[in-house]
């Protein structure tokens, strides 16, 4: 059973990972708009992006990047 539990936590880093790579884009993008801007708006935005990413980083037992 010890393996079927590995599988399934690969599945779960594996899905973090692509939904990671996609938040990154959307931090970077956020990241250029508020150096532009200056806006609270893109603060805004990009902390609830990195928000986001560190919970779900939790969820998958990445606690170190959740920290």
């Amino acid at each position: 059973m010890a393996g079927d539990g590995d599988r399934s936590q690969s599945r779960r880093i594996a899905a973090f990972r692509q939904v990671a790579a996609e938040r990154l884009g959307r931090v970077n993008l956020l990241w250029v708009k508020l150096e532009q801007s200056g806006s609270g708006e893109h603060g805004a935005a990009l902390m609830r992006e990195l928000h986001t990413l560190k919970g779900e980083a939790r969820v998958v037992g990445l606690n170190r990047m959740g920290e």
